[in-house]
């Protein structure tokens, strides 16, 4: 979960600001490494709300970091 303060909510997870869900797919990859054989959830707490925002695997995937070589 990552709170966000100050912040307007989207309307969907589709118009979520792309450095976020850049942000949520890399805590979501460090935390499948730590713990293989637990599920990861990724969501936003909209602080303005307050408001919780489940982000899709399907929309994280896309923004996955990538190895290093």
């Amino acid at each position: 979960m990552d709170f966000k303060t100050n912040r307007e909510r989207p309307e969907s997870v589709e118009s979520v600001p792309l450095p976020y869900l850049r942000q949520l797919s890399a805590y979501r990859s460090v935390l499948r490494t730590l713990y293989p054989n637990k599920q990861i959830r990724a969501v936003l707490l909209w602080t303005s709300g307050p408001e919780l925002m489940e982000i899709p695997d399907t929309l994280l995937d896309a923004h996955a970091p990538q190895p290093l070589k």
